[in-house]
């Protein structure tokens, strides 16, 4: 059993997580995310955990997306494409040789 296997299942079972990333903030309530590209830094940081957290303080609060445009997708798909071409393992982004 992978070693994160336990993480795994409290996220999905106790906590009704999916995907990753998975944070848990002190409410103990899990949040999906956030998602951006590229990650911020110092300052910025720490005010985007202070978006999260204080998003958190509302129990009821499901869900904010943003849609992305195509340029939006061509952003994404460049930021992580140094990543996925250098994976060793096959994927539909990097196949086997």
């Amino acid at each position: 059993m992978p070693l994160c296997a336990p993480d795994h299942d409290n996220a999905v079972q106790q906590l009704g997580g999916f995907g990753v990333p998975i944070i848990v903030p002190a409410t103990g309530r899990a949040v999906f995310g956030p998602v951006i590209v590229p990650a911020p830094t110092g300052d910025d940081a720490v005010r985007l955990w202070q978006l999260v957290r204080g998003m958190a303080e509302f129990p009821h609060f499901y869900e904010l997306k943003v849609p992305k445009t195509p340029d939006d997708m061509t952003h994404i798909a460049n930021s992580f494409n140094p990543y996925l071409r250098a994976r060793e393992w096959q994927t539909v982004q990097n196949p086997a040789l």
